[in-house]
Formats: structure tokens, sequence, C-alpha cells
């Protein structure tokens, strides 16, 4: 799947392709696309197929994943990229520390049995490949990511 932010002046463009040859594209506005770029490394590193991405690459829309009765019929593993999307950014703004990252995921979660194997090393890479994306975002006009699905 192929993934670009654009910036266009003071706006953020993100345009994903489907596997259906379609594409949709959202005006992320004046927003700096971080939580999107977290969404990417952690389906990425985590091999996810129905996350964020994996559903727009199935077919569903911007519109339809940000619709609350269509959030609730998503796969588990929706929510399970939104909370760890969530955890990434709470690392990488110091707000919590690498031995906090799971004990932050299983109480949202309520679970300790999550189907990935996010050891240490796993959280490291994430948080590093997460800061350089966001570095590279702030350098560049345009940025085409490729998530595997």
């Amino acid at each position: 799947m192929q993934i670009r932010l654009i910036k266009k002046g003071s706006r953020t463009l993100m345009i994903c392709d489907r596997k259906d040859k379609t594409t949709d594209t959202i005006d992320l506005g004046d927003s700096f696309p971080a939580h999107d770029l977290a969404h990417f490394v952690v389906e990425n590193t985590l091999g996810m197929q129905q996350g964020f991405y994996g559903n727009i690459w199935q077919g569903y829309t911007f519109a339809q994943l940000n619709d609350k009765h269509v959030i609730k019929t998503l796969p588990t593993e929706s929510m399970h990229a939104e909370v760890i999307t969530r955890a990434l950014q709470t690392l990488a703004s110091g707000a919590c520390r690498q031995d906090d990252f799971l004990n932050m995921l299983y109480l949202e979660l309520q679970t300790d049995n999550l189907p990935y194997r996010i050891l240490p090393e796993t959280i490291e890479k994430m948080q590093q490949e997460y800061e350089k994306l966001l570095q590279t975002w702030q350098q560049k006009n345009e940025i085409t990511l490729t998530l595997e699905l």
C-alpha cells in the first residue's frame, strides 16, 4: 500500500492507494500528521493487517473510519492499532518510559494477552523509526511510505 503525505502550503494531504487501484484522499488541514506516521510505524512493525491502513487497503474510506458507528464494527486489531499508536506517541513525547509502555497497553486494553510480540527492542525500534519519520516530515514537502499488506 502506498501512503503519500503531501504539504500544500500550510495544509497536509494524505493519499492512500488501495488494492483495487482506487485511492482515498483526506485533507488533514494544518495539522501535523504525527498520529498517521505513528500508525504507519506500529502497523508496519507489528505486521498488522486490520489496523487503520489495513482497513483503508480493504476499502474503508477515511470518513467511515472516523464514524463512531463504523468504528464499533471494526476487527479487534483496529482497536489494538489505535491503542498502541497512542502509546507510541506518549512514549515519544517523553510522557512515559519504555518500561511503562506495555503496562499502559495492558491497562487500556484490559488484557496482557496481545497477539503481537512486543519486546523491549520492538518498542525501541518503533520509537526510533517514529522519531526518524517525524524529522523527515519536517524536512520535506512530501513523504511516500510503503506498507506491505
